[in-house]
């Protein structure tokens, strides 16, 4: 395990870059964040903005994945915990310092939450003393084991046992849990946004954190103040661009304007969603007809060298790897504009 918080920080990128890695990712950047206030010894330091913004956006894509198995997959019970099947619930053998007696919670019932599965329920079934510290080591934090009801085992830290068995205790339902995360997120970007604009010279960042924002608000449908949000993010996506800090084809304008779409359709507001999809669409197109563009332009270039005799085989090569570039990134844009063309279809005109 990584012992600082840069360590941290660089595994949950590494997670957050994974389909399946939601909760690796979340744990990560809070280590990381935990670390760092630590070493910093107050939560709203300057340097902590990135940190703040990596686990907002952590947890929120965990709401947002975990709120899609509410459809996906059968509701569990909401007020106990179902008993271990007979066939899968033997513990597994325990390896050298694992201990089944000495914790209280050896036992417990336990409910964990997955992202890409939903609710799964389960016991304590053994622990592991925290290491003492040396000259060399740092401290291993106790761990617990749990046994879950499909057979599968997993080690999990205090907090996470503590909330595992709060979770059966209550029976908590996902939908309850996408809550408590979405509240997460929300304070852990807010806090982001507050650093962000008090450092000053960070406005992109802020945008994002703007954009995460509104996300969440979406997600936890309140479509007024993601409209708020969203269009914080497209001022500041604008003023950059007037500085000439960013391109005017950037991706992230036309992202903001379907997003604003989508919402103003969250609220009812047809007219507004069709202008904010068809300027997507615009700077969609400028984008696309930018890249045909430079890999024209390379092309150009190439074919200008052979006409001229020149031998630059590794110059052409890498021209070819641009176009390739260009080509798949001006694929996806099609692909983009098709589905926003078919969202103006369904508002129809």
């Amino acid at each position: 395990a990584p012992r600082d918080a840069a360590g941290w920080e660089a595994l949950g990128l590494r997670a957050r870059g994974g389909e399946a890695e939601y909760e690796l990712a979340c744990a990560c950047f809070n280590k990381a964040l935990e670390l760092s206030i630590n070493e910093l010894g107050d939560e709203r330091h300057p340097q902590l903005a990135r940190l703040w913004y990596l686990h907002g956006s952590a947890l929120l894509r965990r709401a947002q994945a975990l709120a899609l198995t509410m459809t996906t997959s059968p509701p569990i019970a909401t007020t106990t915990v179902a008993p271990l099947r007979s066939a899968k619930s033997s513990p597994p053998p325990l390896a050298d310092g694992w201990r089944a007696d000495g914790c209280t919670a050896i036992g417990r019932p336990v409910r964990r939450f997955f992202a890409l599965h939903g609710a799964t329920d389960g016991r304590v079934v053994a622990w592991l003393p925290a290491a003492a510290a040396s000259d060399s080591v740092d401290e291993e934090p106790a761990l617990w084991k749990l046994l879950h009801n499909d057979g599968d085992v997993e080690e999990v830290e205090e907090d996470e046992l503590e909330d595992a068995m709060e979770a059966a205790t209550e029976g908590r339902a996902v939908e309850q849990e996408v809550e408590l995360i979405l509240e997460a997120a929300w304070e852990a970007l807010e806090m982001a946004v507050a650093l962000f604009s008090e450092a000053g010279g960070q406005e992109l960042q802020l945008a994002e954190a703007h954009e995460r924002l509104a996300d969440a608000a979406l997600q936890n449908g309140q479509p007024e103040r993601a409209l708020e949000e969203y269009g914080a993010t497209k001022q500041l996506l604008l003023e950059l661009k007037e500085s000439g800090l960013l391109p005017v084809d950037d991706q992230h304008l036309a992202d903001i304007e379907f997003y604003l779409g989508v919402t103003q359709l969250h609220l009812g507001n047809a007219p507004r969603a069709r202008g904010h999809y068809q300027q997507a669409v615009v700077l969609l197109q400028l984008r696309r007809a930018n890249l045909q563009k430079m890999a024209l332009e390379q092309q150009i270039a190439g074919l200008t060298q052979q006409a001229e005799g020149e031998n630059s085989a590794s110059r052409a090569a890498g021209s070819n790897l641009l176009n390739d570039d260009a080509v798949a990134e001006a694929t996806r844009i099609e692909e983009l504009v098709r589905e926003i063309n078919g969202r103006l279809s369904e508002i129809g005109a």
